[in-house]
Formats: C-alpha cells, structure tokens, sequence
C-alpha cells in the first residue's frame, strides 16, 4: 500500500470516528427525550483504495414492543374513558356518610315527615318538609345534570379528537414525503422518523392501529379492525357534527346524534368488530351512546319512584285523578311516556311553599283540601311518611323487581354505581400497570448512557490512533521531500 493510499484510509477513519462521536453524543444528550430512537452509524469498507465509510444512520427499535405498548395505550385510555364517567356518577349520588348525598338528602327528608307526624301544628317542621324536599329534587337534578355533562363533554370530546385524528394523519403523509426526498438526497432521516413515530403514538391512544412497512422509509396505517388510515397518498378523513346541546331524550339510533364517518360513509364505533373499535375515540362514543343513557335511565328510575309515591289516591285522598303529589314533573304529575330525562325536571310541588305563593297547611290537610282542617290532625302527615317508606317495586331503570322503599332505592343505585366504578378501575389499573412496564421495558431499550460513555472511549482511542497514522504518514512525507 502506498502513502497516498495509507493517508486516505487513515483520513476515512478520522471521519467516521467523529461521525460516531457526533451520534454517541447525540444518544447521551437525548437519554430522556421522549420518542428518541438510539442511534448508530453503519459502515462499510470502501471497495476501492482500502479505508472506511458510512453508509447510514440506524435507529434502533423494537416493532413487537412498540405494536404492544400502542395497543396498551388505547387499551389505558379506553378504560380511563369509561372510569372517569363512573367517577364523576358516583361523586355526584355520594357516599351516604356525606351530608350532600343523595342517600342522606333522602334520610333528611324521611326524618322531616316523620317529625311533622309527631307534631303537625308545628309550622316550623312542616316548612322543614318542604326545604328537604326541595333540596331532594334539586339533588336528583343535579345526578341527572352530572350526567348530561359528562355525556355533552363526550361529544365535544369527539369532535376534537377527529380533528386532531385528521391533523396527524395529513402529518405523517408529510413526513412520510420528506423521507423519500431526504433519502433520495442522501440525507439523515432518523430524526423525522422520531417525529413520526410520537405523531403515530398519538393516533394509536384514540384508534388502535398496525404499521406496514412500504420501504424506502415510508409506513402505511391500518387500524386493528381493518381501516386504511395511510397508505401512499390515500389519507383517511374522519367527519363528525358536533351537537350544541344534548339532552336525554336525543339518541344516534333517532338520527338526533352524529355517527362517526370515515371519508364520507358511516362507521359505528360499537359494532361488535368495529373498523375504529378499542380506543379512546371508541370508548367516548361508548359513554355518550350507552353507559349515560343507562345511568340516565336509573336516576330516572328512581325520580319516577319518588313522584309516584305520592301521586296516588291512597297516599292523598284529595288528590283528583291527574293531580301531582308532592313530587312533581315540572308540576304535573308522572306520564309514562315521558319518564325519559324525567330525573332533571322532578321539583317539589310549590303548592305547598310559601315562597312560591303556596300554603304549608296543605302538607297537613292534603294538597287538593279545600279548607283547613284540625291542625293537630297527622293523619295525612303520617300517610305520607308511611309512603316513603313503602316498599314498591321499581318497574324501569334495570332494577331488580324486588320491593323497595325509597331510602333502599337510592342505596340500591348507589351500589349498582359503586359496583360498576369497582369494576371500571379495576380495569383501568391493571391498563395502567401493563402500559407502564412496557413504557418501561421501552426505556430499557434506550438509551444505555453507561455503553454511550463506553462507546466514546474506544472512539476516542480510535480516533488518537488514525489521527497517530496521520501525523506519522506526514512526517514520512515530509522525510521524502527533503531528500
């Protein structure tokens, strides 16, 4: 070999030691960066006058790891989605130790009607009834708007996840676009790949989804259900309408609601082996369409319950057919066919508030007396305690068909909630704790910065030696020249 010849070889060897110093350093500097892929610069002899070269830069990456950890990821937030409605329910219903619950709203009430028995010419204990009544409806209406929020939220939750499914899809296109030019230039990608894979991980928490290598850098999207998301220039497009305001009686099933649609046509998010299935996108639709309306359908159970307690003639005999009791449905009396979204309109009735131009005699007398009877009389009084504490059976709402006075009803809906919430994070636990030891074994398979400072000593030692050649080379040279 000539000096020429050995002086090129040693100069190739420079330069690819201070390539991998470059990428060691970088892998250092971006240990805790997340989406950061390890680097590495594969080399390759030259064919043609000895030496050394890069080829490329490598990311280095586990696909079965990253396939699992992304369905873990919709799997978490799927399950955190449907824990958090549950949540925000059973906060809403109470514990019974909390002053504030239903459970103890309805105990108030109890207590109230069972004092004014004991002494019905108090004015006082009468006014007691009707402020815990009052407070009894308006805590039944706030259980039903707890609900409707959450499943209004859900909704708007929606929209902005499709726009935001939309944005990151025409993102990757675009990177997937860049890479092709950058390799075609010759040029690094890795760091377009790492911008990629975060956008893509974003994508996978909302729709569970499977990448196809295409080559040449470029990754097509399919979700777990069989949906082409990405593929080439074929960009899936998501549509969704918002609605302003949802009520219970609104449903996808009466066209009131939007479906999801993916370029153009209808995709439902619940079908048994639905194309979008799994995810938080999923899991949202899920608590809009089917665990609100069914809560929604309980808590109207139960203000159902109470308006019929003391609708019935047997409970106020003055009551005409068609009166409202003490409970009412925005001051009418219970209809069958309007049951549904009844729990937010249940009121006390305001014949017997003075406030509302009402006369509290009338809890006494009954509440289509005429005149005012004996104010020792407690016998309409005690009719109405014996009412609460009847046991009936609750014909709507998913209860079992046992008797039940009102007391053990809501205890009875707090437990069907309780149950549920149990079960939810449960789930959602055991999603959290595989995501986090994928997450972790991810990092395992990171950056390692004790191999990285390895890594630098043999480059380093490396670098000194071709650098050595080099000054030798010259000096030899140089001896040459002199001669």
């Amino acid at each position: 070999m000539s000096l020429s010849s050995s002086l090129s070889t040693a100069i190739s060897g420079l330069n690819v030691t201070a390539r991998r110093a470059e990428i060691v350093s970088s892998n250092i500097a971006n240990a805790s960066t997340p989406g950061y892929a390890v680097r590495s610069l594969e080399v390759t002899s030259q064919q043609n006058g000895g030496g050394v070269r890069a080829v490329s830069v490598t990311r280095s990456t586990d696909p079965i790891l990253l396939a699992q950890r992304r369905s873990s990821d919709a799997e978490y937030q799927a399950t955190s989605a449907r824990a958090d409605f549950h949540r925000g329910l059973a906060g809403a219903i109470g514990q019974p130790q909390d002053p504030n619950s239903l459970g103890a709203s309805v105990v108030r009430f109890e207590t109230a009607l069972v004092d004014a028995a004991s002494r019905p010419e108090s004015p006082a204990a009468l006014t007691e009834i009707v402020n815990e009544g009052q407070r009894l409806a308006t805590k039944i209406n706030t259980v039903s708007a707890q609900i409707g929020e959450t499943r209004q939220n859900a909704d708007t939750q929606i929209d902005l996840t499709v726009t935001r499914l939309n944005a990151a899809l025409e993102q990757v296109a675009d990177i997937n676009k860049e890479i092709i030019q950058m390799t075609g230039q010759g040029r690094e990608t890795a760091s377009l790949q790492d911008q990629r894979q975060q956008v893509i991980d974003q994508i996978a928490q909302e729709i569970p989804l499977t990448e196809v290598d295409r080559g040449r850098g470029q990754l097509a999207l399919y979700t777990a259900g069989g949906l082409a998301l990405l593929d080439g220039s074929n960009v899936a497009e998501f549509g969704f309408s918002p609605r302003a305001m949802i009520t219970p009686d609104l449903s996808v099933g009466a066209g009131a609601l939007s479906q999801l649609t993916v370029n153009g046509r209808d995709v439902d998010a619940l079908a048994d082996r639905s194309l979008v299935g799994g995810g938080r996108l999923a899991a949202l639709f899920e608590v809009r369409d089917e665990i609100a309306p069914a809560a929604q359908g309980q808590i109207d159970a139960v203000a159902r319950d109470f308006i019929e307690r003391f609708q019935s003639a047997s409970t106020d005999p003055t009551l005409a057919t068609g009166d409202a009791g003490l409970f009412t449905d925005s001051g009418g009396n219970f209809d069958p066919l309007l049951e549904l979204g009844i729990a937010a309109r249940i009121a006390f009735t305001p014949l017997t508030d003075p406030a509302q131009g009402g006369d509290i005699s009338l809890l006494r007398d009954g509440l289509g007396a005429a005149v005012q009877g004996p104010v020792g009389d407690a016998t309409q009084l005690q009719r109405l305690a014996n009412a609460l504490t009847e046991g009936r059976v609750t014909v709507s709402g998913g209860f079992t068909g046992a008797l039940r006075s009102a007391a053990v009803l809501t205890s009875d809906l707090l437990s069907m909630t309780s149950v549920e919430l149990a079960d939810q994070e449960t789930r959602e636990s055991f999603a959290a704790s595989l995501n986090q030891t994928l997450r972790t074994e991810e990092l395992r398979n990171g950056v390692d910065t004790d191999t990285e400072m390895q890594q630098l000593l043999v480059i380093e030692q490396a670098y000194a030696a071709n650098a050595r050649i080099i000054e030798t080379i010259s000096e030899m040279l140089d001896t040459l020249t002199r001669l």
